[in-house]
C-alpha cells in the first residue's frame, strides 16, 4: 500500500518522496493536515505526541508544533504555508527548533489526489541536506502516515 522512494540529487540536495493511498476522500485527508484537533490525534510516529500551538493554512500563514517523544523530549517545529489549494495541495516550509537541522529551512509539498474513493497522497520533502536527514525524515513520515491511516478509520 505504501511506497517510499528516496533519491540523492547530484547537487547534494536529497529529496524524500513517499506516496501512500488512504481509504478516505481527499477532503478528509486534507483536513487531517489542516485542522489542529485532527493533527494532534495522528501527527508523529507511534510514541510521539503532537501539540499544535498555531496553524493558519493560507499562503503566508504560519504553523507551530511541538513533538513530544516517549521520553518526554520536546522537538519544536514551525514553518510558513507557501501554497494552499484546499483538498489538493499544501506547500510549506519546515524548520526544526532542535538538533542537527535546527534553524534549517526545508520544504514539504503534499499532493492529494482522489483515487477509487480514496486518496493518493504524495509527500515531497526537499532541502534536507544529507542522506541521513532523508532517512530520519523517512522514518518519521512513514510512522506518521501509519498513524494517519489508523485515525482515518475512526
Amino acid at each position: 500500500m505504501a511506497q517510499a522512494q528516496k533519491t540523492d540529487a547530484v547537487d547534494q540536495n536529497p529529496v524524500l518522496r513517499i506516496t501512500r493511498t488512504f481509504d478516505a476522500k481527499p477532503e478528509r485527508v486534507y483536513a487531517a493536515f489542516t485542522n489542529p484537533g485532527d493533527l494532534e490525534k495522528w501527527f508523529g510516529p507511534e510514541g510521539v505526541n503532537c501539540i499544535v500551538h498555531d496553524i493558519d493554512p493560507r499562503p503566508g500563514g504560519a504553523y507551530s508544533f511541538t513533538m513530544r517523544d516517549a521520553k518526554g523530549g520536546e522537538h519544536p517545529l514551525s514553518g510558513v504555508f507557501e501554497e494552499v489549494t484546499p483538498n489538493e495541495k499544501l506547500v510549506y516550509t519546515w524548520v526544526w527548533g532542535f538538533g542537527t537541522l535546527e534553524g534549517v529551512e526545508t520544504r514539504v509539498t503534499l499532493d492529494f489526489a482522489g483515487r477509487d474513493g480514496g486518496t493518493e497522497l504524495t509527500l515531497t520533502h526537499e532541502l534536507l541536506g544529507t542522506a541521513d536527514a532523508v532517512e530520519m525524515h523517512n522514518v518519521g513520515w512513514t510512522g506518521s502516515f501509519n498513524c494517519l491511516a489508523i485515525e482515518l478509520t475512526h
